[in-house]
């Protein structure tokens, strides 16, 4: 649970009125939003196959025997083995390589290289120092790195030979077609001649080389080199081309069929066309940590991990077509590190992290069956010809699975490497029989009741190709509908979703599945009427959930077709005696929906002890079954307000970024906790800005505040953090409404922002002013179309929108007036098609984006809430309505059909960026580094039946802490999280250590041993003797009383907490009260053991000075 909240709130079960103008059945979500759970394409990821009970006993009967155990709908258990190797339990097997005979080698974590028999696991032989992952040559040998050493091994294990190069390898080699070896060492390309044993030849590339290279299929050499690929012509030993991605390259380079390259950097996937031109580039929202493999009609299938801020993580596999959109996502429950590999039969084959294992996906992203795994599974699983697959964990064990795939898929790029013997190389592909490749996807369409709608796909392939479509979403095809290309629907009364598969002799490819809407554009669909006054923009899950909150304090969600599907009280009782009569409210904050669907919104509320007034505010966090998460009490005070009118931003790692009514930005782990605060200095500011999160996690947020009676607006930058990067200032005050405004984000950085009073701003990066724009009157917030044009509105009782140029703010268009006031705080939205839809009082209008003439207008019932349009997939525009009336204020959910399919494809074209409001620039980077243990856990000393605490320190990037009881290595018994573990009471003597992980890395401590010193008397006894010590704590020395004194001689012993005795004194019989000096011993925690006859008692004691 965050923050010390305490109080009620939960699901309240109530029926509420649904006006239906038209019962059209619709789920808009035919494509996703990258990185999104819930799309019906990818219910495969919601089966939970194996309880976690029996994925453990899985893996012991793995240990324990090697006979083939069958599972249902599981891979069949060939062999498995731990303990790879000559080295300890803990070292871990890791990359497997399979040579041309069939033998297995394994890298470990204590760079040994181990050669495996294929049929039963058995160990041939071991070589140690070898640090990096083998590529095997046609004739067995194996090329690997050692340290400076390039060292080839023959496949009985004896050294071929060694050669120095004088400087830090750094990667595995790739093999090119006439035997040369090429391998980074540092920030060098060099080139081997495996026969003369020589250097050829290397190349500075200008940064560090971290990922292997490949080769080309026409010789050429692509190097990752920081934030560049460079290709290289080995024969000239000259540099081709070099191209320059936003952020550090992540992931080798796939290489794809007509010279095609595929690397990740960060959280973008890039392709780069053979001339070093980018075709296109994918915006996945989280971090590529493995490079993609490739099918053999061009799907990229890429692994990413969404690194998570005080929860855990999970990952997903992105399944891109090859124009660079997503075809369907899986859903992994924790990070995917290693590259997919791919079967002959379609099937794609994945380890993740977390115990999840082996995991076999089918071509349309459904789990096919899964084998846990004993620890992580992070490195990619090469497959034989047989069909066999080979995986690692983290605890030692190397496991063998038989499968249906019967060998690698015949594609470009099918696995880590290319290919088994780990070559980096690919041949030049030109499958002998082409199969089907879609060019052109069936769009969604929007048709009047009763019409037909005709849907075309265009594939390119091998003749004859076969058309099958189906009524439903992709993978389903319970219902087939229709044959050909080109398919004709029925006249239908209510919404249907089409798909296609297409298939030749050579193989198969489907389409998206797509919505064909029925209605008419502009008009009413259907509402839904809440009762209450509607204050926040809706936002959308991938599954068509609409989430929105009312003024009192409920949030709502809602089905695709308005039906409501459940409502939350955000309501808090203080945990304070006698808060006399409470209010809550949700005023402005709109509802954020993270990447696993959880609901994050702030509230506000007030209180009256003792007749004064207390305003707080609180972070929530709800299930998207309803049910709360956890709060957060962001603060609770009387002589500021510090509830929440602004939106949650949410980081890519899972940050929280919320500002308060005080215009303090509060900066919120995943899990609820607090992570930092960032005061603003003024007394009289105030904010109900959503901040926007930049490139470079850099938090974007407005205030205003007053002085003398005049108003000022502040734009802040703010480091990840919470330290301030920079300051704009207005230089007018005329600022009242600076506090709401919200930025948006350029393609460049640029923050487009409503200024003071009549203005609207561009700000660069770094703080500086990049134009102004007068309007005239007081401006909405931004969205910005596919081309970057800045739109907004601005203007009271009759208003304009307006198009800028983002580059010069100069003007492009102007509407005419409008009936209706502007809001600084709501947002235009741009459709798919260039649409732009505004809000201007109680009506909303569709403009043309070449002129900003009107396509129509709709009243919407209701008049100016803080609400701003959404629009999904399928076209329906939604968006929140209020309706004050007399005695009563009513709010309303307003849906309405339109031909924009979705939003545009550009950089901000609603508020909040997307359509699930995350605040964050589309391109936002994570600084992804492993963690490093800084300070090991310390062995402690105990008292029977006390607690223990132990501590680790270490960097990284939002690092996970398990810890586990017994040596390093053993997960048999987790016993909590955190970088700070409290035993339990402890009897015995007990070991402990801790696993830290990441994305980008997994790091084991050492060993903690906590040991208990028991008391040999009984509490009785203990009694009896009433032993004191005073004063404690103690200076320089202290006194010790006990009736035990006078009929026997004592010892008196005192040791530090890791049992070391440093202080032994004999007390005499007959004495009452002995003083012992301790000036010799340091500030600190020891323990005072007094022994009388057969009987002792140890007390702890402080010494301070």
């Amino acid at each position: 649970m965050g923050g010390d909240a305490a109080g009620r709130g939960g699901q309240k079960q109530k029926t509420m009125k649904k006006s239906t103008i038209n019962t059209t059945i619709f789920s808009p979500w035919g494509t996703c939003l990258p990185a999104r759970q819930g799309c019906p394409q990818d219910r495969g990821v919601k089966k939970q196959l194996l309880l976690s009970a029996l994925a453990f006993v899985l893996c012991t009967l793995a240990l324990a025997q090697t006979e083939i155990i069958q599972l249902p709908d599981n891979g069949n258990l060939k062999w498995s083995i731990n303990n790879v190797g000559p080295g300890t339990f803990t070292d871990n097997p890791q990359h497997a390589t399979i040579g041309p005979d069939g033998t297995v080698y394994v890298n470990t974590q204590q760079s040994y290289l181990v050669a495996l028999d294929p049929s039963d696991g058995t160990e041939l032989w071991d070589l140690s120092g070898h640090i990096f992952q083998p590529s095997i040559g046609a004739d067995g040998t194996l090329y690997s790195g050692n340290s400076t050493d390039m060292v080839a091994v023959n496949p009985d294990g004896s050294e071929r030979w060694r050669l120095p190069l004088g400087i830090g390898i750094s990667t595995s080699p790739a093999l090119a077609a006439d035997g040369t070896v090429y391998v980074g060492a540092d920030q060098y390309l060099i080139a081997v001649d495996p026969i003369a044993q020589t250097e050829l030849w290397r190349m500075a590339t200008g940064a560090g080389i971290a990922n292997a290279p490949t080769v080309g299929y026409d010789g050429s050499v692509y190097v990752t080199s920081g934030s560049d690929l460079v290709a290289v012509n080995p024969a000239t030993q000259t540099e081709l081309w070099r191209f320059t991605t936003d952020d550090p390259i992540t992931s080798s380079a796939a290489l794809g069929a007509m010279g095609m390259i595929y690397v990740g950097a960060n959280s973008q996937l890039y392709a780069i066309n053979p001339d070093g031109t980018e075709k296109w580039k994918f915006k996945t929202g989280a971090y590529i940590g493995a490079a993609p493999a490739i099918g053999s009609d061009g799907t990229i299938y890429l692994p990413v991990s969404f690194i998570a801020s005080g929860y855990s993580g999970y990952g997903l596999l992105i399944a891109l077509h090859p124009d660079g959109y997503s075809k369907w996502q899986f859903r992994t429950d924790y990070y995917n590190l290693s590259s997919p590999t791919l079967g002959a039969d379609g099937n794609i084959y994945l380890a993740s992290m977390g115990y999840m294992g082996l995991l076999a996906i089918d071509a349309y992203g459904n789990e096919i069956w899964r084998y846990p795994a004993f620890g992580n599974a992070r490195w990619s699983p090469p497959m034989a010809p047989d069909g066999t697959i080979y995986f690692s964990a983290s605890l030692g064990t190397f496991t063998a699975l038989e499968t249906t795939s019967g060998g690698l898929a015949d594609t470009p790029w099918p696995m880590d490497g290319h290919d088994a013997q780990h070559s980096g190389r690919n041949s030049e592909f030109t499958p002998s029989c082409p199969g089907p490749v879609i060019s052109t996807e069936p769009e969604n369409l929007l048709i009047e009741s009763g019409d037909i709608a005709t849907l075309t796909v265009i594939a390119n392939g091998d003749e004859p190709m076969n058309y099958q479509w189906y009524d439903g979403f992709t993978g389903d095809k319970t219902n087939p509908v229709g044959t050909g290309a080109n398919f004709t629907t029925p006249a239908l009364s209510e919404s249907k979703f089409y798909w296609v598969e297409i298939s030749n002799s050579c193989g198969f490819t489907f389409s998206r599945s797509v919505t064909v809407a029925v209605g008419i554009e502009g008009q009413l669909k259907w509402y839904f009427e809440a009762n209450e006054e509607v204050l926040t923009s809706p936002a959308l899950a991938d599954d068509g959930t609409v989430y929105f909150g009312t003024e009192s304090s409920t949030l709502y969600a809602l089905n695709p077709d308005g039906t409501e599907k459940w409502e939350f009280q955000a309501y808090h009782t203080p945990s304070v005696p006698n808060p006399g009569s409470i209010d809550n409210w949700i005023l402005g904050s709109d509802p954020t929906i993270g990447p696993d669907g959880t609901i994050y919104f702030g509230s506000g509320g007030l209180y009256y002890p003792e007749g004064e007034q207390v305003v707080f505010g609180i972070l929530w966090a709800l299930n998207p079954d309803g049910s709360e998460k956890w709060r957060h009490l962001i603060d609770e005070a009387e002589e500021y307000w510090s509830d929440l009118f602004a939106s949650p931003a949410l980081g890519l790692d899972g940050t929280l970024y919320i500002t308060d009514r005080t215009a303090r930005l509060n900066a919120i782990n995943g899990d609820g906790s607090r992570k930092w605060r960032f005061e603003t200095p003024f007394e009289y500011g105030s904010s109900y800005s959503s901040p926007s999160i930049g490139h470079d996690g850099t938090i974007y947020f407005s205030m205003g505040w007053s002085l003398e009676g005049l108003y000022y607006q502040r734009i802040y930058a703010v480091n990840p953090d919470g330290t301030e990067k920079w300051l704009y200032q207005t230089d007018n005050a005329s600022g009242m409404y600076g506090g709401f405004a919200s930025p948006a984000i350029g393609s460049d950085g640029t923050l487009f922002v409503s200024g003071s009073g009549e203005y609207f701003l561009a700000l660069n990066p770094d703080g500086t002013e990049k134009w102004r724009f007068h309007a005239g009157a007081f401006c909405s917030n931004a969205a910005i179309g596919a081309d970057g044009t800045v739109y907004f509105s601005a203007g009271r009782d009759l208003g304009h929108v307006y198009a800028l140029n983002p580059v010069t703010g100069e003007q492009v268009w102007k509407t005419a007036a409008l009936l209706g006031e502007s809001l600084s705080y709501t947002a235009p939205a741009v459709g798919a098609d260039g649409t732009i839809y505004v809000r201007m009082g109680d009506r909303i209008y569709a403009l043309n984006p070449v002129d900003g003439s009107e396509k129509f207008n709709v009243y919407s019932m209701g008049e100016g809430t803080y609400s701003s349009p959404v629009i999904s997939p399928d076209g329906t525009l939604y968006l929140g309505r209020g309706y004050p009336r007399i005695s009563v204020t009513t709010g309303y959910i307003w849906t309405i059909f339109t031909n924009s399919m979705g939003l545009a494809d550009s950089h901000w074209p609603v508020h909040g960026q997307n359509n699930a409001h995350w605040q964050r620039d589309p391109n936002a980077t994570i600084n992804c580094e492993a963690p490093v243990i800084t300070s090991q856990p310390q062995d402690q000393t105990i008292i029977m039946g006390e607690q223990a605490t132990i501590t680790v320190t270490a960097t990284g990037t939002a690092p996970l802490y398990q810890w586990y009881q017994g040596n390093p290595g053993d997960m048999g018994t987790p016993a909590d999280t955190g970088a700070i573990l409290i035993t339990p009471a402890l009897t015995q003597n007990t070991d402990y250590w801790v696993q830290l992980s990441n994305a980008c890395g997994v790091e084991d401590s050492q060993k903690a041993t906590v040991t208990v010193i028991p008391s040999s008397i009984s509490e009785t006894d203990a009694d009896a003797m009433a032993v004191h010590i005073f004063p404690n704590p103690a200076g320089n020395e202290f006194r010790v009383s006990t009736s035990g004194f006078r009929v026997s001689q004592a010892t008196l012993e005192i040791f530090d907490l890791n049992g070391r005795k440093l202080l032994e004194k004999s007390i005499p019989k007959g004495s009452e009260e002995v003083t012992v000096d301790v000036s010799g011993l340091m500030s600190g925690v020891y323990l005072c053991r007094l022994i009388i006859e057969n009987k002792s008692v140890t007390k702890k004691l402080i010494i301070q000075k």
